[in-house]
């Protein structure tokens, strides 16, 4: 594949300070001729874009993913409640006047009628759908208050929290967007209850990321108050708790607590960087995106019990997959990928008993 060889050199960078997940951007000279051969294509009508091939058995050991999307940089994806859509950034833009700040897009589950659904404008980060509404409606990260589009001297997905952004709730239904949390700093990294009324997000409000919760009057309330970022927090299907993930001068934490704060546990922690956790629809288990196998190289994907046992590897391809999403019945895992190129997202069928067991060195090298 045409990117192949430059994906290579990117995964090869550094993370930014606090979304190590995704690519740091190279000069952009090294994109323009791709982006240039892409431009044709990107402009014509997304709704034409539908299931790509199926992946190779053995780029993922057991799961049997399916390409849903082709085009881009493909981010952060999200389910709909129903499981019928999925909601996920992307940065297409090509040519040396596009916007090549990631945008929000809205596709069916197979990939199916993918169209924009931010302004093309400023950048935008992390959407997920607000369960609990009649109408159809989103909240994400979004630089547009600022009235202007950052400067990007490269092509990439992440580097969110450098930059000012608000919270908005945008109702696909009415067209209307407003602003949920705003402020100076970054507000991001939303994740609501089920019943679309508590809301856990990520600020740099105070100089350093910490996970926040906004609850039904609307006061956004901090519940980490730790020297370095914390970020990526999920609220588990029963919203009694939440998790997140603690950056430490070496490695990351894991970290389960109640949903106000309080009762704060470590699931795991690791030399290795862990990355974007999710709850199974149980509530049983987090996945996450980690560089456990081998410290310092690609992400594969894993599952924890929430007692912090049971460790389970869940991919073994040649590329790094990120932000794994199981579907509302627990059914189908959402991923984004690598291995054949750009980050492209997934979609495979999921058992609960997916994975090899995985055993977690401590931080002194050891095995327990």
């Amino acid at each position: 594949m045409r990117l192949t060889s430059l994906l290579l050199f990117l995964l090869a960078l550094p993370g930014c300070r606090a979304h190590q997940t995704y690519f740091r951007g190279v000069d952009r000279s090294l994109f323009d001729s791709e982006l240039e051969e892409m431009s044709a294509e990107l402009s014509s009508d997304l709704s034409a874009q539908t299931v790509v091939k199926p992946t190779p058995v053995e780029q993922f050991k057991r799961l049997e993913p399916v390409a849903i999307t082709s085009k881009g940089f493909q981010g952060r994806a999200e389910w709909s409640p129903d499981g019928d859509s999925v909601v996920f950034q992307s940065a297409r833009g090509a040519g040396p006047a596009a916007n090549r700040w990631e945008q929000t897009y809205l596709m069916g589950a197979d990939g199916s009628n993918q169209r924009l659904i931010t302004t093309g404008t400023g950048k935008t980060h992390g959407a997920v759908f607000i369960p609990g509404t009649d109408s159809l409606v989103v909240a994400y990260g979004s630089t547009h208050r600022l009235g202007v589009t950052p400067a990007r001297e490269a092509l990439a997905v992440g580097d969110s929290a450098d930059h000012e952004m608000d919270l908005v709730r945008h109702d696909l239904t009415e067209g209307k967007v407003d602003t949920l949390v705003g402020g100076p700093g970054f507000d991001g990294e939303p994740h609501f209850c089920r019943d679309g009324r508590t809301l856990a997000f990520t600020s740099a409000r105070t100089g350093d990321l910490e996970v926040y919760i906004l609850g039904p009057r609307g006061i956004p309330l901090p519940i980490t108050s730790h020297p370095g970022p914390d970020e990526s927090p999920r609220l588990s299907p029963d919203c009694t708790e939440v998790v997140w993930v603690r950056r430490l001068e070496v490695g990351s934490d894991l970290v389960l607590a109640q949903a106000n704060g309080t009762q704060p546990r470590t699931l795991l922690s690791s030399q290795a960087s862990l990355h974007t956790p999710s709850f199974s629809p149980d509530g049983n288990h987090v996945l996450f995106a980690s560089d456990l196998a081998a410290p310092g190289g690609q992400l594969d994907l894993f599952a924890v019990h929430r007692s912090g046992q049971d460790v389970r590897r869940i991919t073994f391809s040649d590329g790094s997959e990120r932000t794994p999403r199981l579907s509302p019945d627990g059914r189908r895992l959402l991923f984004s990928a690598d291995g054949e190129g750009s980050p492209q997202l997934y979609v495979a069928p999921f058992r609960a008993t997916e994975g090899t067991p995985w055993s977690i060195p401590q931080r002194d090298g050891s095995t327990p």
